[in-house]
């Protein structure tokens, strides 16, 4: 009677498993949440490709925030390729720099934004007042995000992606 039980449960593990990787690849799967897919089909660089290929840049740009999210970790690891930044996290420049390769592998183009930070209140900029101030304790010298945009498309959208904060807009 054990082994029964034993092979009945992996043989529903299996069909789970096929099921899963079946609704995600097909049509159907179209209507799961990015966030769903992710976990059914893993955190990779592979997954990322696969699951927001060929979509218009908004949903491309949700799909690939969707995947940001599901590893999201603020820690100032260094990380050197994608597998690290999905194991030990990153900062806005690592995050910055996934969206920036993912999006123009998809052929959308990016631009940076890049805020420089006083460290102190009492520092001198000169007559730059692009610089700011936030506060005693922040310890950063900038921060980096990006916009992205499709200048092949007859859609007028723009995306901003910083993190996992995601603003498309559209300027039909």
């Amino acid at each position: 009677m054990e082994k029964i039980d034993c092979l009945l449960i992996g043989l529903i593990l299996i069909l789970i498993i096929c099921l899963g990787s079946f609704l995600v690849m097909s049509d159907f799967g179209e209507r799961i949440p990015y966030s769903i897919k992710f976990k059914i089909a893993g955190y990779s660089e592979e997954a990322a490709q696969k699951i927001c290929n060929d979509r218009s840049l908004k949903e491309t740009s949700y799909c690939l925030n969707s995947f940001v999210r599901g590893i999201f970790n603020y820690e100032d690891s260094n990380p050197e390729n994608f597998q690290e930044l999905i194991s030990n996290g990153g900062v806005c420049r690592d995050y910055n720099k996934f969206y920036r390769t993912m999006l123009r592998k998809f052929g959308f183009k990016t631009e940076d934004i890049d805020v420089s930070c006083k460290t102190s209140k009492d520092e001198d900029w000169g007559e730059d007042d692009d610089i700011v101030y936030l506060g005693d304790g922040y310890g950063r010298e900038g921060h980096i995000y990006l916009y992205t945009y499709d200048e092949d498309s007859s859609d007028m959208v723009v995306c901003t992606l910083d993190q996992t904060y995601i603003n498309c807009r559209e300027f039909n």
